[in-house]
């Protein structure tokens, strides 16, 4: 049996697994062989606050609302944008200077 791809869009309240909750408006996104959901937060503008994509697995639960009550939500809770964090990346001449001294470095006996 053929399996049918179902097309999602539309507004919702979006419970994640670590007690994350977005409200926004919910579309499929295929990346590869696997259905993701974006859902775009709105800001309190009239705009779009930011994106988040979801894999299906990370959803504990989708609530169909309106347009007006996703709006209204985002402007209660104040949703700011997430800030990414990333880890440095160290200098790779840097990094091998440094193991160049420790070769160099006396080993006790």
């Amino acid at each position: 049996m053929e399996q049918t791809e179902e097309r999602i869009d539309m507004w919702a309240h979006v419970e994640l697994f670590g007690h994350q909750q977005l409200a926004g408006r919910v579309t499929t996104k295929p990346m590869g062989t696997t259905i993701f959901f974006q859902i775009d937060v709105p800001d309190g503008k009239g705009g779009i606050a930011f994106s988040r994509i979801v894999n299906a697995s990370a959803i504990y639960g989708m609530t169909p609302i309106s347009e007006e009550m996703a709006r209204a939500y985002a402007r209660r809770r104040g949703t700011p944008a997430p800030v990414p964090y990333l880890l440095p990346v160290p200098d790779r001449h840097e990094a091998q200077h440094e193991d160049d001294d420790e070769d160099d470095a006396e080993i006790p006996y």
